[in-house]
């Protein structure tokens, strides 16, 4: 019998989104990252991902930050992936996981998840803040660090 046993990460954390996030207002999908997550490339099956928020300006509590695996299927062109507050049918499609961010303070939040990407090829990651508060003008990142499987 063959049994999957989780490997150890592989590499340093790295960004994924930076600048995208910054100011994204309540209710907002951001830019796709500039980086491409590619599993052929990289071996990955799994990642963890982190998400920080710089401080806001006002209080947020309840909130959730939505992200989402936008695939591009040729390896070069990914579909189409609309920003702005509209509610997009489209989008929610790509949506993978989601951060709780409760905090009804000023200050600055971080969270974890996992995720596995359901596409086989490259993907790009963007969010939606559904804190209820733009994000701050600086200081958001979304991180992430491959890990993966292997048989013994």
């Amino acid at each position: 019998m063959v049994a999957a046993v989780k490997q150890p990460y592989q590499g340093d954390i790295f960004d994924i989104l930076t600048t995208e996030l910054d100011g994204l207002v309540a209710d907002g999908y951001s830019a796709l990252s500039s980086v491409v997550l590619d599993p052929a490339s990289n071996a990955e099956l799994l990642r963890d991902i982190e998400l920080s928020i710089g401080a806001q300006a006002s209080n947020r509590t309840d909130g959730t930050v939505a992200v989402y695996a936008v695939p591009s299927i040729d390896g070069t062109n990914y579909v189409d992936w609309d920003t702005g507050t509209a509610t997009n049918s489209a989008n929610e499609q790509y949506f993978i996981g989601s951060f709780t961010v409760n905090t009804g303070e000023l200050v600055a939040a971080k969270a974890a998840s996992f995720f596995s990407s359901p596409w086989g090829g490259k993907v790009k990651l963007a969010v939606r803040n559904q804190t209820g508060v733009a994000f701050a003008a600086t200081g958001n990142t979304v991180k992430g660090r491959r890990h993966g499987f292997a048989s013994q």
